[in-house]
């Protein structure tokens, strides 16, 4: 079975600094147009890795998924179907 993978987990310095892997988290509105993108636009499974959140202070992945009251963006990824979500319990 083909799958597809986006990695918003990843921590290592070198990725982070580019402002991908686990560094998405900071900007949700972002990590959702990917997300929803991605799912949008390949015909095989798309699986997700994700973290809590940014830090400690920005627990921030509920907002990406469910958050219906979002002031700029609301259910942003809510009506997205992704094969597997697999959430890291722990930040950066």
């Amino acid at each position: 079975m083909k799958i597809l993978d986006i990695n918003m987990g990843c921590p290592v310095k070198k990725i982070v600094k580019s402002e991908a892997g686990s560094a998405l988290m900071k900007n949700e509105k972002l990590a959702a147009e990917i997300i929803k993108s991605v799912v949008n636009s390949v015909p095989i499974p798309v699986t997700l890795k994700i973290r809590l959140g940014w830090d400690n202070e920005h627990l921030n992945a509920p907002n990406i998924f469910y958050n219906g009251h979002h002031p700029l963006y609301g259910n942003l990824c809510q009506n997205i179907h992704l094969f597997f979500l697999f959430f890291f319990l722990f930040q950066k």
